[in-house]
């Protein structure tokens, strides 16, 4: 189911014409990508959009079934190989204004990359010491698969759910938001099945 999803995610936004100054990145979220035991049921989807005229960054994420409320939100940047291991918050900590401490939510905030609040101080003297070199740091390497977003709770501080962020051709912005809100129903039903199956069967032991 994951990787049908996130397919379909980005065979659809194909279907829209391209936009050169846009960059998009999606990444389903759950906990096959962490390190260590994790048993969390948690679920989500994670958009980011990098404008590389306008100079904006467009985080977008939707969640459920946490073990417990947000202690932490970010996308990572860089991992030494993609779609694997672990890099340094790119995104501030514990997570950016307004960010949802529930055990589920919605998110949809748009940064300007030329401030430097947009990021992790860490990741700034990383990549060049300012604002615009992080946001070409970030993009650069999320344009190669070693970037992620994940999202960390009391039980998992290390994470309990996280994505590698995948580039995808750009849709009209419409689209663009109805994409991850239709992947995330299809996402909240399967959850709601199989809770409703587990129950079926006496709860989970």
């Amino acid at each position: 189911m994951r990787v049908s999803l996130l397919a379909m995610v980005l065979a659809l936004s194909a279907l829209s014409p391209a936009q050169a100054a846009i960059l998009t990145y999606v990444a389903w979220l759950d906990n096959t990508t962490l390190p260590g035991p994790n048993t969390s049921v948690g679920f989500g989807l994670a958009t980011v959009e990098a404008d590389t005229t306008a100079l904006t960054l467009r985080l977008t994420a939707s969640f459920n079934a946490l073990t417990g409320g947000v202690t932490g939100a970010q996308i990572h940047c860089c991992t030494l190989s993609p779609g694997t291991g672990t890099a340094i918050a790119a995104s501030p900590i514990p997570y950016y204004p307004g960010f949802p401490t529930a055990f589920g939510g919605t998110y949809d905030q748009t940064f300007d990359a030329t401030l430097a609040g947009t990021y992790n101080t860490a990741f700034v003297t990383a990549n060049g010491g300012t604002p615009l070199s992080a946001f070409n740091a970030l993009i650069a390497g999320l344009d190669i698969g070693r970037g992620y977003f994940d999202l960390q709770t009391a039980q998992y501080p290390g994470g309990e759910i996280r994505g590698f962020l995948t580039a995808v051709p750009e849709p009209s912005s419409v689209t663009l938001l109805a994409l991850p809100l239709a992947a995330f129903a299809l996402l909240r039903l399967r959850y709601d099945r199989e809770t409703q199956k587990r129950n079926s069967h006496g709860g989970i032991n």
